[in-house]
């Protein structure tokens, strides 16, 4: 059988027609093997010799890719704005931010935000943020588009707090009594100190009925110490009583430590509820005349204020002799500031300082204490090494706030210390609470409405950081809860 040779030409031919979708009909005899000289049956194949692929012109598939062979990647951002452009929202509470793009139509409108201090203010990754604690912080948003990033920032300003306050327990009406109840129910007498337990549970000094009260969490409010019967000694029974006890706190065993006014000792009530003397004794010292010693050796006139450090040990104010006294573990009582009997509002180290009744005192985690110093209107602070410096207020009686010596108090007598350094003080005679930062700024607490103290004395704070207080003129607990959202 004879066989055809294909030319250059011919091949030539035949590789242009393949490239192209029609045109070769000249070459329709050379392709067709179904021809008499070849003696092959017909393939069916179109024209060109291959199946139909059903391609584009191309001869590939359509990729979607615009002309430069590249994904569209849509309208690109060439800048980013926040808004509002300045904001300011209060401790507890939060509120919106929004990221506007320049060209509006951008198609990437994903945003990165963080916070310059997340201690101030925080940021979610919507744009929501939300006041920690007063001052100010910088909020940044960020997109990143392909390898174009566009960013920006504002300034947000964290405002103090508002509270809600109301009665936690106590008369409404303001009645003294004593009457054991749910909340409002019940009833106290010139109520001073506060401390709470472990459990949450709130412990008072209920000063003018000679017991320590305790107010769980439900509200309801028992006496688990005192009698009710004001001594000075310990009765013929054994029995230990308290006397006006002003100042309680609990250490990190569960022992409840009462700065017990009237009998001039410090009581310890076990967790077992077992009341002993553990430092002073029922003779009250002399003016001037407080003895430094142990146990019952101690003399104390008047103790007052009363808080633990973590090592266990006490600080008491001898609110009648003007000195700031420390009780280590095992009931050693030595004289930490001020001078026996010695009134005065002198800075200086130890026994050279001098006070003038002194009400209520906290200690921070570096071992700072903070004396309120009530008729020198001022706040204390007592370093570990016993320097005394005046660390808020002027000196001068008044209402004022502001940094410092700037600022001015009336009486103060109660005072307590947050997680992060603040100090929030019972300001007596102006019937208010104040809040002083770390860097003594100081600010009278916002309300959302007239809380009608009178004679505030005893102040705590706990875990969730609302504030309790003692009214003690008023004779019930006010409860001072941060308005969150």
């Amino acid at each position: 059988m004879g066989r055809r040779t294909l030319s250059i030409g011919t091949l030539v031919a035949l590789g242009a027609c393949a490239a192209m979708a029609a045109g070769c009909g000249s070459l329709t005899s050379i392709n067709n093997s179904g021809s008499s000289d070849s003696g092959m049956t017909d393939s069916g194949m179109p024209d060109a010799g291959m199946p139909d692929s059903g391609m584009p012109d191309a001869g590939m598939p359509d990729s979607g890719y615009g002309d430069a062979g590249m994904p569209d990647s849509g309208i690109v951002a060439t800048g980013i704005t926040i808004t509002p452009a300045t904001a300011s929202v209060p401790v507890g509470q939060s509120t919106q931010l929004s990221a506007v793009f320049t060209p509006p139509s951008t198609t990437n409108q994903s945003v990165t935000w963080a916070s310059s201090d997340m201690r101030i203010v925080t940021v979610d990754s919507k744009g929501a943020i939300h006041g920690v604690e007063e001052g100010p912080a910088t909020i940044s948003a960020k997109s990143l588009d392909g390898s174009n990033v566009t960013s920006t920032s504002v300034t947000v300003t964290v405002t103090p707090a508002v509270w809600l306050p109301t009665t936690f327990a106590g008369s409404i009406s303001g009645d003294a009594g004593y009457v054991n109840a749910m909340g409002t129910a019940a009833l106290f007498d010139l109520p001073y100190g506060l401390a709470f337990d472990s459990k949450g549970s709130l412990y008072v000094a209920d000063s003018n009925n000679n017991r320590i009260r305790k107010i769980a969490q439900d509200g309801s409010v028992t006496s688990p110490t005192g009698t009710g019967d004001a001594q000075d000694s310990v009765s013929a029974e054994g029995e230990f009583r308290l006397g006006n006890p002003r100042g309680v706190i609990f250490d990190t065993l569960g022992n409840l430590y009462v700065a017990d006014f009237g009998s001039h000792r410090i009581a310890k009530i076990t967790p077992e509820g077992f009341l002993t003397g553990f430092a002073g004794n029922a003779d009250r010292a002399a003016d001037g005349d407080t003895v430094d010693g142990t146990g019952s050796m101690a003399r104390f006139k008047g103790p007052a204020g009363i808080t633990v450090d973590s090592s266990g040990n006490l600080y008491v104010v001898d609110f009648l002799d003007h000195v700031v006294r420390k009780i280590d573990p095992d009931a050693g009582v030595t004289t930490l500031a001020g001078s026996k009997g010695m009134t005065g509002d002198a800075g200086g180290n130890g026994t050279a300082a001098r006070f003038d009744y002194p009400g209520g005192i906290a200690v921070d985690s570096q071992g700072n204490l903070y004396v309120v110093d009530g008729k020198n209107h001022q706040l204390r602070k007592i370093t570990s090494l016993k320097d005394v410096t005046r660390f808020a207020g002027s000196g001068i009686n008044g209402s004022a706030d502001g940094l410092r010596d700037g600022a001015q108090f009336s009486n103060p007598q109660g005072i307590t210390i947050d997680s992060r350094g603040n100090l929030y003080v019972a300001d007596t005679y102006n019937n208010a609470i104040r809040k002083v930062s770390p860097m003594g700024t100081v600010n009278t607490l916002a309300m959302t409405e007239d809380a009608g103290f009178f004679g505030p004395r005893g102040i705590v704070i706990d875990s969730q950081g609302d504030l309790y207080v003692s009214d003690t003129s008023n004779h019930r607990i006010v409860k001072l809860t941060v308005v969150r959202n």
